[in-house]
């Protein structure tokens, strides 16, 4: 569950560009752009299980369009340093959600989240 968490955490991180515009004031127009999109931490810890799942999805959709957008910059070579960087960093945050996905249905499947061994 706390990886879960961490990767919605990542995954917001590198959904909004914190990472690609470090330059920037953190404090400035990222933090109310996550207020008006309703991506807050305080926001999400409000949500059902149910809306948490509709926003991570949500959220992983956005980051798979602009993972091919990046990926279709490179292939085309217009890539620049910045979005070179952001490109990887989205490419491990995608890794660690494909990985968390894969390891939260395999406790789905055992229906209890206890693993085989552990009865």
């Amino acid at each position: 569950m706390i990886n879960l968490r961490l990767l919605l955490i990542l995954l917001l991180a590198v959904a909004s560009g914190a990472s690609a515009t470090a330059q920037e004031d953190k404090s400035g127009p990222k933090t109310e752009q996550k207020k008006k999109e309703g991506t807050t931490r305080s926001d999400i810890k409000g949500l059902s299980p149910e809306e948490r799942d509709a926003k991570r999805k949500e959220m992983r959709e956005r980051m798979q369009k602009q993972l091919a957008e990046l990926r279709k910059k490179k292939a085309d070579g217009s890539l620049n340093e910045a979005e070179k960087k952001r490109l990887e960093r989205m490419e491990e945050v995608n890794k660690r959600f494909e990985q968390a996905g894969a390891r939260a249905s395999s406790t789905n499947k055992l229906g209890n989240g206890k693993s085989p061994s552990a009865k």
